[in-house]
């Protein structure tokens, strides 16, 4: 029963609490919340906002809906990072944040074929606008208690885990 310890061995229970290393639990049960739960929720935004393979996500790299696109890295002590990957950060930036106007770089025209394959010249194109699908994300996991619940089921099964090593029941 969550909450209660049975032991015959107090000293068992003891041994079992000293010899718990919680700083690695709970970091692993932050980087499975993300990978799995966050992740997931960032997919999903972004497969409902349509912005899969099509315009600014026509790039090199996997799709910015998918799992392979995105890191969990381990910046410090329970503070972990969910980035883009190299390949496809240019295109989340983009999307994200939107452009603005898109200007020649050199020159005084843009040039692009249309759909019937003849070069257009214009001095500018209207950019993408922001999506800001990962701040969207970030508001639907804190405004939930997915990451106080599954923290709290990690980390529980983890101390009885090594109660039960122990002997402690």
């Amino acid at each position: 029963m969550p909450g209660s310890i049975k032991s015959k061995n107090l000293k068992s229970v003891t041994e079992a609490f000293h010899s718990m290393d919680t700083d690695n639990a709970l970091n692993a049960s932050l980087k499975s919340l993300l990978e799995e739960k966050y992740i997931s929720i960032l997919t999903q935004t972004i497969l409902q906002e349509g912005l899969v393979g099509t315009g600014p996500d026509d790039g090199p790299g996997p799709k910015i809906s998918t799992r392979a696109a995105w890191d969990v890295s381990l910046r410090g002590n329970g503070v972990f990072e969910v980035s883009p990957t190299d390949v496809v950060w240019r295109r989340v930036a983009a999307l994200e944040y939107g452009t603005g106007v898109i200007t020649p770089k050199s020159g005084e025209y843009l040039r692009f074929r249309n759909e019937n394959g003849e070069f257009v010249y214009v001095k500018e194109v209207e950019g993408i606008r922001p999506y800001a699908f990962i701040r969207t994300s970030v508001d639907k996991m804190t405004g939930s208690n997915i990451p106080e619940n599954h923290v709290a089921d990690d980390i529980e099964e983890y101390i009885s885990t090594v109660l039960r090593s122990f002997g402690a029941r």
